[in-house]
């Protein structure tokens, strides 16, 4: 598929910051992954795009261990079907990984994954809607998902 493109990453602290804050959690043995479904202006078609999100600390080790995790999540993103669903954004947190971490040991916990992260995108989804009518209505929402008249 080639590059990892602008506009398949999350790439502002803001939008991590947000997706943190707001998103639905779906967790496994190795990964957490927060999914958000982002807002697109009205009269506009769903965006096609998911845009995949990494946070990669150093408890998983050095530079060069922390930079093949990121390589091998970008590259089961890409091959994992069931995780491009149109307007979502993913924030993947590595937990304890093996030291010897391979891509079919990534691609088999995305799989595994795959059922919760339907559901929680479904969730996000539902999200998404009471922001926007609350919006409609006049109500902001806070940073924290807290909402004031």
């Amino acid at each position: 598929m080639g590059r990892f493109g602008p506009t398949e990453r999350v790439r502002k602290r803001s939008e991590f910051r947000r997706i943190q804050g707001q998103g639905r959690r779906a967790t496994s043995r190795q990964f957490v992954v927060l999914v958000y479904a982002r807002d697109w202006p009205e009269g506009e078609a769903r965006p096609s795009t998911t845009r995949l999100g990494l946070v990669v600390s150093r408890k998983v080790g050095h530079a060069v261990r922390r930079n093949r995790v990121k390589r091998l999540i970008r590259e089961a993103f890409r091959q994992c079907p069931g995780w491009r669903l149109g307007g979502i954004d993913l924030v993947v947190i590595p937990r304890q990984l093996p030291a010897r971490l391979d891509l079919a040991q990534v691609l088999a916990e995305f799989r595994r994954l795959a059922p919760a992260l339907e559901k929680r995108a479904a969730e996000a989804e539902n999200d998404r809607k009471i922001r926007h009518c609350s919006l409609a209505v006049g109500t902001q929402t806070t940073q924290t998902g807290a909402r004031r008249p």
